[in-house]
């Protein structure tokens, strides 16, 4: 029990940036943010300590939680700014209950339990309290918690003739909890719609009663209504892994597809074309047809018959447009990207032209409590391309949306990162990325190409080659087809002798780089597991001659090669014969596989091919093996 005297003042909990927060916070010896709390009378009543107390009155709480709490007192207006008769120092743990309806809390609680299994109820429960939590530390209203339970309440609540069954709308309830608990855990999948899943991270991050509604009203209505009177059509039934009662990392929520596919119904309706306008062309997703099918599809009406084609994703003005209808605002910066100084007349808030530039942009936006913003970047570029779950295209790459949840006020400049691909990809708080590596991800890729150039020579130049730079400009010369396929191999066949060449005399001199020498062998990893299967059995019989991997992890990777080349070979012949391109792939695959194995031992040989065979691996510890899961599991 602990126990606090007042004297003409007023119980009132703090938001994060209280104006008079920091005198009290020395007194008390307090650690951790502010927080609301909630506590108990001594004589059993309840007493909410955001709720004015009686003048005069000597409260004696006792906390009702295992943790000690922080309550922080404010002055009736006129009076001396601390009247602090004592509160322990030992009171510093936060117990978080912030918003102002309890009426919402209890119906909410209410509706769960007797909507929810055990399991999801306790998951549910320790959602509202992750939120609330998260609220609190983002310094949102306590009105926008309970505009956002007040949703998730409508869904539990709904009648059978909803448009989604009870179990469903249950479902997407604890996603939407997840979601406004952690944003950060908004995923595309395998999807084209990064440009869709950046707002939904804006709406969960600072406006959660947005996404909330609009999942609910889809899931209720099948349709959703924005604020200039449009009626947007939206198939509330799931695909693919939103199906599933649980996501793997990278994998898409049922309440994230819903919200990612109205925000692109709403991007098709407002683009300026007539047949876009009258609500003729849709996007639509259906269940992928085959490993390499996102499942997405846009059909144009107006033409007989309806022609159909595959979604390849939003462009700038289709997310700015849809940000300022969901949210109600008009030139907010939704998005920055790059602009070259020789093309000032495109210059506007929203753009940048060099890394200073940036750096401002993103420390003027966090004064003025605008972060998170959407940046515009392509994942071909170093280093995005290695933290892409995908090898499609052997990872070309293309333009993506990314999220910037915050930036450092202080030397050197790194940003916090939120990618919706998969929590590997993302860069919080305390893995931030460096500022300089984010810009150059928004430069055009002939851009860049020739920026990493110039770099490439300059250590050269200086005695102080880089492997994982050289790395990086061959990719980039060959996803902007500067190189092709065979120059692409040739080059980092040599970067992987003359590198390791050097690596071993730096090593007897005992002058080896371990940062650079890492950093390398990462990146020559990445960019031989996106190689055609024929060509990555030619480069891993080189990394396994330079000892770059174990026996062990030379096997499987030649096994987990020859699964997924087998996988996708059933697969087109699923969906139809094999492409001319697909069938030469397979080719060389298996004259390749043929001429590694003829190099091993019987033994080795034997259980590479069972391997292949059972299409299960016997180790999966390497980083080839791990590559594979990863994809697997996230599909």
């Amino acid at each position: 029990m602990w126990a606090a005297w007042l004297k003409n003042c007023r119980p009132r909990i703090y938001t994060p940036r209280p104006r008079r927060c920091s005198k009290l916070l020395s007194r008390v010896g307090a650690a951790h943010r502010p927080a609301f709390v909630r506590a108990d009378m001594i004589d059993g009543t309840e007493q909410p300590a955001f709720f004015d107390a009686l003048p005069e009155r000597l409260g004696e709480y006792d906390s009702p939680w295992e943790s000690p709490l922080t309550l922080f007192f404010e002055a009736p207006i006129k009076r001396k700014p601390w009247q602090l008769a004592r509160i322990p120092e030992y009171l510093s743990l936060d117990a978080p209950i912030s918003s102002n309806d309890k009426g919402v809390i209890s119906r909410l609680q209410e509706l769960a339990e007797s909507r929810l299994e055990t399991e999801a109820l306790a998951g549910f429960k320790t959602a509202m309290l992750a939120f609330e939590k998260r609220a609190t530390e983002a310094g949102l209203p306590p009105s926008e918690i309970d505009a956002t339970y007040v949703q998730i309440e409508r869904l539990l609540s709904a009648r059978e003739e909803a448009a989604l069954g009870v179990a469903e709308r249950a479902r997407l309830s604890a996603q939407i909890l997840h979601l406004a608990a952690s944003p950060m855990h908004v995923n595309q999948g395998d999807h084209n719609t990064c440009g869709s899943a950046i707002l939904e991270v804006k709406a969960y991050w600072r406006r959660p009663s947005v996404a909330a509604k609009l999942v609910a009203d889809v899931a209720l209505t099948g349709h959703f209504q924005t604020g200039n009177g449009l009626t947007i059509e939206v198939d509330p039934s799931p695909h693919g892994t939103s199906k599933q009662e649980r996501q793997a990392d990278g994998q898409r929520s049922h309440a994230s597809e819903i919200f990612q596919t109205a925000v692109i119904q709403l991007a098709l309706r407002t683009r300026e074309s007539e047949a876009n306008k009258e609500g003729l062309v849709v996007y639509k997703q259906v269940e992928p047809a085959h490993a390499n099918d996102s499942g997405e599809r846009v059909v144009d009406y107006s033409t007989d018959p309806p022609r159909e084609t595959v979604f390849e994703g939003l462009y700038v003005p289709d997310v700015i447009r849809a940000n300022d209808i969901l949210f109600g605002t008009k030139g907010d910066a939704t998005v920055l990207w790059y602009s070259p100084r020789r093309f000032a007349w495109q210059e506007s808030s929203n753009t940048f032209n060099d890394e200073q530039d940036l750096l401002n942009k993103l420390r003027e936006l966090k004064r003025a409590n605008q972060l998170p913003v959407a940046l515009y970047v392509h994942r071909g570029i170093d280093p995005l391309w290695t933290e892409s779950p995908t090898s499609a295209n052997g990872g070309r790459g293309g333009y993506h949306f990314i999220t910037v949840t915050d930036v450092s006020s202080t030397p050197p400049p790194e940003v916090a990162v939120d990618s919706t691909w998969w929590l590997k990809a993302d860069h919080p708080s305390d893995r931030p990325m460096d500022l300089r590596d984010l810009f150059f991800t928004t430069l055009p890729p002939k851009e860049a190409e020739r920026r990493l150039r110039q770099e490439v020579m300059a250590n050269n130049t200086r005695g102080k080659p880089d492997a994982a730079k050289e790395v990086a400009l061959i990719r980039l010369e060959w996803a902007n087809g500067t190189a092709s396929n065979e120059q692409l191999l040739d080059a980092l066949r040599e970067i992987v002798l003359v590198s390791s060449a050097r690596w071993h005399r730096e090593r007897q001199a005992e002058t080896v780089d371990e940062r650079e020498y890492q950093a390398a062998v990462e990146k020559i990893l990445h960019a031989v597991d996106r190689l055609p299967y024929g060509d990555k059995l030619r480069m891993l019989k080189v990394l396994n001659g330079q000892r770059m991997m174990s026996a062990k992890d030379y096997d499987s990777a030649i096994a987990v090669t020859m699964i997924e080349m087998e996988q996708q070979r059933k697969m087109s012949l699923v969906h139809g014969d094999p492409t001319p391109a697909q069938e030469k792939q397979f080719e060389s695959g298996d004259g390749e596989l043929n001429k590694s194995l003829a190099e091993l031992e019987p033994e080795r040989q034997a259980a590479i091919r069972d391997q292949i065979r059972r299409q299960r691996l016997n180790d999966d510890s390497g980083f080839f093996a791990g590559r594979f899961l990863e994809r697997r599991n996230r599909r």
